[in-house]
């Protein structure tokens, strides 16, 4: 049986894309809520303070779901290239 090249695997190029989205977030936080103005949260704070705070608490932990997603997809890509056995196709 032949071996395909790797970019035909869905698994290969899912991880790729998945690690591209996540390098790109935290490069320009497009994905992750950038937009979010101190004024905003402000007038949020003045009505619900408990929901500022959380708003707050997503902000800053952004950069954790962007690390997140470009390690973990580039992880799978490279696992699914190198280190498995099975042929791709």
């Amino acid at each position: 049986m032949e071996k395909k090249p790797w970019w035909k695997s869905k698994i290969a190029l899912l991880g790729i894309v998945m690690g591209t989205i996540g390098l790109s977030d935290l490069s320009f936080g497009w994905l992750s809520g950038q937009g979010v103005s101190t004024e905003q949260i402000q007038a949020v704070q003045t009505a619900l303070p408990n929901l500022a705070d959380q708003i707050h608490d997503a902000v800053v932990g952004k950069n954790y779901f962007a690390i997140i997603s470009a390690v973990g997809g580039y992880v799978t890509a490279i696992w699914r290239i190198w280190f498995t056995d099975k042929l791709i196709g």
